[in-house]
């Protein structure tokens, strides 16, 4: 899954909007999904060779001892590498720049020190 960050459909060449962040390594995989369904086929959607699709990743981070995996579907996205990966990299780019939250104080019970 790495390989698809740094050189497939998830990778700055693939996607030159929404790059990998650089400042941590990332894993993920793209995924687009064609369907018919009850609510495309009376539509006329569902037709053969052009059937819509639903876009989807899936990333983690670090690469190598992920703190955290998020999955991005859009139902009748389209493209995964498109539609799906830049939220999840929009969230896990919030993840990593957010401040830490302050720790809790101790509560101290009476007669306890």
């Amino acid at each position: 899954m790495r390989e698809v960050v740094t050189r497939g459909t998830a990778s700055s060449t693939a996607n030159l909007a929404f790059p990998p962040l650089g400042y941590v390594s990332e894993g993920g995989k793209t995924g687009t999904a064609e369907y018919c369904d009850d609510i495309a086929r009376p539509q006329g959607l569902c037709i053969p060779g052009r059937w819509p699709s639903h876009a989807w990743y899936v990333g983690y981070a670090p690469a190598d001892d992920p703190q955290i995996a998020i999955i991005a579907f859009m139902y009748n996205g389209g493209e995964g590498s498109q539609v799906a990966l830049p939220v999840v990299r929009q969230i896990l780019d919030y993840y990593f720049r957010r401040s830490p939250a302050p720790s809790p104080e101790p509560i101290i019970q009476p007669g306890h020190s």
